[in-house]
């Protein structure tokens, strides 16, 4: 593998890692606030609500990553 491949390899991985951690963080800093914040059920489900559609969106991008991957056409 040459020096301009690994480049590209690693602007792939980066830009995984950049669509993965967004939906993690907000799912982290979500989770937190309803720890430290929220009084009653109704914002506690309101926010586990949210957090749930984060995860899903989370695990919607590792499907659409596995799926590049078994094609061959990770970028």
């Amino acid at each position: 593998m040459t020096v301009h491949e690994r480049c590209g390899e690693c602007d792939r991985i980066a830009d995984i890692v950049h669509a993965l951690s967004q939906p993690l963080t907000a799912l982290e800093v979500g989770l937190e606030i309803s720890l430290r914040q929220d009084q009653d059920v109704a914002q506690l489900r309101s926010r586990l609500g949210s957090a749930l559609a984060i995860a899903q969106t989370l695990r919607e991008r590792l499907v659409e990553l596995r799926r590049k991957i078994d094609t061959g056409n990770a970028t």
